[in-house]
């Protein structure tokens, strides 16, 4: 399934996504952004798939990625 890039409340850097398990405690889900993204990455370091991750509009420098809801296990 492809993701639909303009429904932005579907896509979650890794802290948003830390913060979210944090608020609601969701059980084997880290509540961190550095946890969040070693989960992310995976044991490989790949990542999820490109049509699940993007780079964040309006980030100036830095990495900022956006990770489509699905790319969360």
């Amino acid at each position: 399934m492809a993701a639909e890039k303009d429904d932005a409340c579907k896509w979650f850097t890794a802290g948003e996504a830390a913060k979210l398990a944090e608020i609601h405690q969701v059980l084997g889900v880290p509540a961190t952004r550095w946890g969040m993204t070693k989960q992310l990455k995976g044991d490989d370091g790949a990542g999820p798939p490109s049509e699940l991750c993007r780079k964040r509009e309006g980030q100036r420098g830095g990495g900022a990625l956006e990770y489509h809801w699905t790319a969360f296990d």
